[in-house]
């Protein structure tokens, strides 16, 4: 698994082999923290790839995939958010890699809400102005 989450850089030839190109991908922490920001969830979570968030088990100390609960955490949903009758653990990861991240929609929305409310013309819509600066 660590070797899935090294960088590298290759040369691509294109079908029709007409040109080449420059290929690569930059190195991913291995094992991810526990005590940084997760990166992006991605639908496959549940599987062994390199975009699979692994972590070192406080608990037994051995490498191990996210859980189900672990994935609606980083979203920020409620635990057991998406167990549902019916509803497989790989089919909550996949939920879970489609959602955003519930506390940062809220955050963008606030602050939509602030620069919103202190427009000053707010009963006249000017396809023509432009925001020249916004202050937070």
């Amino acid at each position: 698994m660590k070797q899935m989450k090294s960088g590298f850089q290759m040369t691509k030839t294109s079908r029709r082999g007409d040109y080449t190109y420059r290929y690569g991908m930059g190195n991913m922490r291995f094992p991810d923290s526990l005590e940084l920001p997760a990166r992006t969830m991605v639908t496959s979570e549940h599987t062994i790839s390199r975009m699979s968030h692994v972590i070192l088990d406080p608990g037994n100390h051995e490498y191990r995939l996210l859980s189900p609960e672990e994935t609606e955490q980083i979203n920020t949903f409620p635990v057991g958010w998406t167990e549902l009758e019916d509803v497989s653990n790989s089919q909550r990861y996949f939920t879970m890699g489609n959602a955003l991240v519930v506390n940062l929609v809220r955050d963008i929305g606030k602050e939509i809400d602030k620069l919103v409310r202190q427009e000053s013309n707010l009963t006249k819509f000017n396809p023509n102005s432009a925001v020249e600066n916004v202050e937070h």
